[in-house]
């Protein structure tokens, strides 16, 4: 009876897309949420892009992990949040195939994009926690990841509540570092078991390396090796260094207007995003945030050039990330890993040399006193916050001639 119940249901989901293909009218999203009841919670996972049309993936059993004990958070414990694992047939797992979907999947009761590209799904993840807060890497792949997915199955994630996984209606309330460190570790529970994985690569850049930080931390047996890019080390003090650092470098050019921005702003931390956005801006007009001609108005013509958004997530992704970032730099100003001594993977600290949003030489004064079975620091001499961007082909080349190949090919 089971069968057949799911028989019927890939029957009425194939209708929908063949009747999508002929006209934009139907939303797959609906049609599924309508034959979800009929499953007796056997949910089949699905992913849609436009054009393209419904994918169906196989019915997975769901169980559900009782909180994996206690977590450090900030030096203090506190509960993980509950991870839903979702396991293939035996039969169709270590199987090597090209990969390239987009899909909405459930994290922490919220629904949130992944995008999965790789040409051998045996190869190893790579997952790519973006900063921001809310600034995804998803737009940016098309540039800085089309190497990466020879060697790696390369997943970049819409975190809740920007880029593609913004939801008018989601609660703000839901957006903490607690929650979306929760997303994270199911998110990585997820893809694990998706394709048959021990574990994973995980790279974070700027917010994301908080995220980072604290999930190799709290999770080692996840993670293979951790790549922190524009690493977050003391916040309190990489926001004065950057703080005075553009300072300085509007009175020397005598730029009056920058010099008064900044008196009026003060010192940080901030609490808004026009305070945040001030110093952002006068700390890159000085080259402290991109070493070359890179600018935060040209990340956002990326975006708008990007083939993996859709009209939509062009328009909403600025208001998003605003939205975010004011919920969450709290959580940014605050973040202080100077506590952590021991990391129990191999780490590595993508470092550009001309960063003062997350300033390097904290970062290395953090490098030299952690203990980890192996540990160091790649430096990008022609960038800045987004080695990714500012040097693509050096960014793809360690990570697959360093960091994968001294972890699993030696």
């Amino acid at each position: 009876m089971k069968k057949l119940k799911l028989l019927i249901t890939f029957l009425v989901i194939f209708g929908a897309n063949l009747s999508a293909q002929q006209n934009d009218r139907i939303d797959p999203v609906n049609v599924f949420d309508q034959v979800w009841e009929t499953l007796d919670n056997n949910y089949p996972y699905f992913n849609y892009r436009g054009g393209i049309g419904i994918v169906i993936h196989d019915i997975y059993s769901e169980k559900v992990n009782s909180p994996d004990g206690k977590t450090v958070l900030n030096g203090e414990e506190w509960k993980a949040g509950h991870s839903r694992v979702l396991e293939k047939p035996e039969d169709e797992k270590n199987i090597s195939k090209e990969i390239n979907i987009q899909e909405k999947i459930e994290l922490g009761g919220a629904k949130q994009w992944i995008q999965i590209r790789g040409e051998d799904t045996t190869n190893p993840i790579l997952l790519f926690l973006h900063g921001g807060p809310g600034f995804p890497e998803m737009p940016f792949a098309y540039i800085d990841s089309k190497e990466l997915e020879k060697h790696f199955i390369v997943v970049n994630w819409d975190q809740r509540g920007c880029g593609k996984s913004y939801d008018k209606n989601l609660s703000m309330e839901t957006i903490t570092l607690e929650q979306i460190l929760s997303d994270t570790k199911e998110l990585v529970d997820y893809l694990k078991n998706r394709f048959n994985k021990e574990k994973i690569f995980l790279i974070g850049h700027s917010w994301g390396s908080i995220l980072g930080m604290y999930s190799v931390y709290n999770h080692p047996n996840d993670f293979y090796a951790y790549v922190g890019m524009g690493q977050v080390v003391d916040s309190k003090k990489g926001e004065i260094i950057g703080y005075n650092y553009a300072l300085n470098k509007a009175e020397e050019a005598k730029d009056s207007i920058a010099i008064d921005q900044l008196k009026k702003i003060g010192l940080p931390p901030y609490d808004n995003y026009n305070s945040i956005s001030i110093r952002a801006r006068i700390v890159s007009k000085y080259k402290g945030n991109f070493a070359g001609e890179f600018s935060y108005p040209g990340l956002i013509r990326i975006v708008n050039q990007s083939p993996d958004y859709n009209q939509e997530d062009k328009q909403t992704f600025m208001n998003a990330y605003i939205q975010v970032t004011n919920k969450l730099w709290s959580h940014v100003s605050a973040a202080d890993f100077m506590w952590i001594k021991e990391i129990k993977i191999p780490v590595y600290f993508f470092l550009g040399k001309y960063d003062y949003a997350t300033p390097s030489q904290l970062t290395e004064d953090f490098y030299e006193k952690l203990k980890a079975p192996y540990k160091e620091i790649v430096w990008f001499e022609n960038s800045g916050h987004y080695p990714n961007l500012e040097e693509p082909e050096k960014y793809q080349d360690v990570l697959i001639n360093k960091v994968l190949r001294n972890t699993l090919l030696k």
